[in-house]
């Protein structure tokens, strides 16, 4: 995993250098998240969004996440601009790999290294159009990382960059990244998930943002048995691959003065959606499928909200 991921931070350097970017040197990007202690992309303050924009000088901030499953890698990016914490691209992407990077005595772990440069070299190469802050006068929205219901935390992960996706491309009001409104949420000591009158006044205060996006991905997918050994490191090492047939994906939106909620949909997809003709089932990936039913939702409710 180590190798793997010198492997993607250095794909991101040769790419973006070789796009005519600046790339701020590793050690003085680490320098600053001990410092606000930011171990993650899930949980971003403003503060060290500050720091970077003063001491480095940082236009905009690359946040990646490199999913380990048996068979494949899954990369997700969110290009972020760190002076207003709006989100300007997100991108995904996927690569099959023939065996397990553990097998390494056997050979696999080159294929799997280069799977990695592989996909980090996709991401940065898409990320790099269309990254124009949006023109809007509608204010920010605020959304808050997908909340799962039986699914692991790598498909929850998946799920949120899909949501995050569709929204980027179909959006008409600039998207807070949910990283910053997390962190804010947790340094005031509040939960994600139970939003009382406080929590939302803070948000208001914060961002002056109206409304705020809450998604969910519940999982009706029987219990697995005897699929493999579990290995998980930082959350996205999944041997075992995700088990996701049947789900169903939701969105409300919440008004962040009132409480209430304002509009809300939800898509279900069920395994029997990927059998076309003469029952030959597509190959749609678990990744495409929650980018597809992503799209739909986000479509469904804007629909919904103009005949509101």
């Amino acid at each position: 995993i180590s190798s793997m991921r010198a492997a993607v931070s250095n794909q991101f350097i040769t790419t973006l250098s070789e796009q005519g970017f600046t790339v701020v040197p590793q050690e003085k990007m680490l320098a600053v998240r001990r410092e606000w202690r930011v171990r993650d992309g899930r949980s971003i303050p403003l503060g060290f969004m500050e720091n970077l924009v003063d001491s480095l000088a940082v236009e905009i901030l690359l946040v990646a996440d490199l999913i380990v499953q048996h068979d494949r890698l899954i990369m997700t990016a969110r290009y972020l601009n760190p002076a207003s914490a709006i989100l300007l691209k997100v991108n995904m992407t996927e690569h099959l790999i023939a065996q397990f990077p553990g097998d390494v005595a056997e050979g696999a772990g080159v294929e799997w290294l280069v799977g990695a440069r592989e996909v980090s070299k996709i991401v940065a190469d898409a990320s790099m159009t269309s990254m124009a802050e949006p023109d809007s006068t509608k204010g920010p929205l605020l959304i808050l990382d997908t909340q799962p219901v039986g699914c692991s935390a790598s498909v929850t992960l998946i799920a949120n960059h899909a949501l995050l996706k569709s929204y980027v491309e179909q959006g008409d009001s600039v998207l807070i990244d949910p990283s910053v409104v997390n962190s804010a949420l947790r340094d005031a000591g509040f939960s994600a998930k139970y939003l009382g009158v406080d929590a939302r006044a803070l948000l208001l205060k914060t961002f002056a943002a109206r409304n705020l996006m809450v998604s969910g991905l519940t999982s009706y997918s029987p219990a697995s048995k005897n699929r493999g050994k579990f290995y998980e490191d930082d959350e996205t090492l999944d041997w075992a691959g995700p088990l996701l047939t049947d789900f169903a994906m939701s969105l409300r939106m919440i008004d962040l003065e009132t409480g209430s909620i304002t509009a809300g949909k939800e898509v279900f997809l069920a395994a029997s959606d990927g059998v076309g003709w003469f029952g030959v089932r597509r190959k749609d990936t678990l990744m495409i499928r929650l980018k597809v039913t992503a799209d739909r939702l986000w479509s469904d409710l804007n629909n919904a909200m103009e005949e509101f």
